[in-house]
């Protein structure tokens, strides 16, 4: 089976496998340029690479890397935004990707964000496994509304996440903070301040 694809949108809906969009030894290819790849349905669906394309969107479902996963493949400049109740499964890879947001999980593996990951009050993305945040900004969704702090990472309930970094605010109004604690919170909340009396 073959996907060819320049552009637009190509999504996948139920459980199938994909391999490698460029490597001639494996039995089914893709090749995309552009656009998005979109995981829309409720089913999982297992790649040995990810698209070079802008935008991976796991919207419902679970995408996961295969064991095989080509990882040099799969590091294109590009947005992976994770839905709330999907799951991007990193199959205990080491993955880099530029841009990360929404409100959905990640799972098992390390995910490097190497230019940053974007907020939303509301959303939090859970994970478990390692998020490398150290050279990454947080860019909030809609900074002026911001009224009250909002968690936008947490451990999965039971498993263990370890964070490296704190990322840098770039669009936070006066007075807030970001913060990450030992157990891999991720908070936007404001400025505290202490009074000592005498």
């Amino acid at each position: 089976m073959a996907i060819n694809q320049s552009g637009g949108t190509v999504t996948a809906r139920n459980r199938f496998a994909l391999g490698s969009y460029s490597s001639a030894d494996k039995s089914t290819t893709y090749n995309m340029t552009g656009g998005s790849f979109v995981q829309a349905g409720a089913g999982t669906l297992i790649t040995a690479a990810l698209p070079p394309v802008s935008t991976i969107a796991v919207e419902a479902g679970t995408l996961a890397l295969s064991a095989d996963c080509d990882n040099a493949e799969s590091e294109a400049q590009r947005t992976l935004s994770i839905a709330s109740g999907a799951t991007f499964d990193l199959g205990g890879h080491a993955l880099t990707q530029p841009v990360v947001k929404g409100d959905g999980t990640i799972s098992t593996g390390t995910l490097v964000v190497s230019d940053k990951i974007i907020a939303k009050p509301g959303d939090c993305l859970e994970a478990s496994g390692t998020i490398d945040l150290s050279n990454a900004e947080i860019e909030v969704d809609d900074p002026e509304s911001l009224d009250a702090p909002f968690t936008f990472l947490k451990p999965i309930a039971g498993q263990t996440l370890t964070v490296t970094g704190v990322p840098t605010p770039t669009n936070l109004p006066n007075g807030w903070e970001v913060s990450v604690s030992a157990n891999g919170t991720g908070r936007i909340r404001r400025r505290g301040f202490c009074i000592y009396i005498r």
